[in-house]
């Protein structure tokens, strides 16, 4: 069967639009991978932020245990003061 010129035409308008689609679906999926990214760069963002918050919490309630302790010590060296005498 002999191709006739409309056919022909067809068939590479279709070739065309074929190779469109894939053009179109493959920078579609770019975009996705894009916004994956962006997502993930906030959700580190985030856990970083948090990380920060904990050890600046972390400080704190060292510091305070810390301030504790020597209030005992004190505490106890003058019991022990009072005892002595």
């Amino acid at each position: 069967m002999k191709m006739t010129m409309t056919m022909m035409i067809r068939k590479s308008l279709l070739r065309m639009m074929k190779r469109v689609k894939r053009l179109v679906k493959a920078a579609m999926k770019l975009d996705r991978v894009k916004v994956k990214v962006k997502k993930k760069k906030k959700q580190v963002k985030r856990k970083r932020e948090v990380l920060t918050r904990f050890l600046e919490h972390l400080k704190i309630v060292r510091r305070k245990a810390i301030m504790r302790r020597s209030r005992n010590q004190g505490l106890v060296r003058r019991q022990e003061y009072k005892k002595k005498k």
